[in-house]
């Protein structure tokens, strides 16, 4: 995955996050020219979303669901006036204008105590889940996000053990994996199966 960080001064942001590269090259060279703007592109060894960022007086950090998880259950309490800020992006980004700061209307929480309490209570699932559009698999029953299934009425995980497509690489937080919101159900038939 790449980024592209602009900056002017102390101030920084996004104008893009892409899954290919030469499209990411792409957009930099089609940015707006200023003196002043810097814009640099950064390779990320995340291959799939949702990515996460935590943007703090240091600068961008991103993550993974685990790292993300993670960050927020080790965070010491943020200053009232320097709280970082945890950014959810669910797939590719680019600002309706080339090289403006649109962060804003990304998917974002100010990592405040409260909210740094809530996130280590309920997970990551507030930022990402209710974007995406929620299954029950008929073979296991769980709950599945609908973009992650290969076969309509089956979760990654049933289409794979029955029909041999390929399965998610699962990151489970809180019960349930942030890229495809399988719950770790199996049905009977599935589980002989397995045996």
């Amino acid at each position: 995955m790449y980024a592209v960080v602009s900056s002017r001064g102390t101030r920084r942001w996004l104008s893009g996050v892409f899954l290919d590269r030469v499209e990411a090259e792409a957009s930099v060279t089609a940015l707006p020219a200023h003196a002043l703007t810097h814009h640099v592109l950064e390779s990320i060894p995340i291959e799939r979303f949702p990515l996460f960022i935590i943007e703090d007086s240091s600068g961008f950090t991103f993550l993974d669901a685990i790292g993300a998880a993670h960050a927020i259950a080790v965070m010491p309490s943020p200053s009232v006036d320097g709280e970082p800020i945890l950014f959810a992006i669910l797939s590719e980004y680019r600002p309706d204008i080339h090289g403006r700061d649109e962060m804003g209307r990304l998917r974002h929480v100010h990592l405040d105590n409260e909210h740094v309490a809530e996130l280590r209570r309920v997970g990551l699932g507030s930022l990402t889940e209710h974007s995406r559009e929620v299954k029950r698999c008929d073979e296991c029953r769980s709950d599945y996000f609908a973009d992650s299934a290969k076969i309509g009425h089956l979760c990654p995980e049933c289409a794979h053990h029955l029909y041999g497509y390929p399965t998610c690489a699962h990151n489970f937080l809180a019960d349930r994996c942030v890229s495809c919101g399988w719950d770790g159900s199996r049905s009977t038939f599935v589980k002989e199966r397995l045996r």
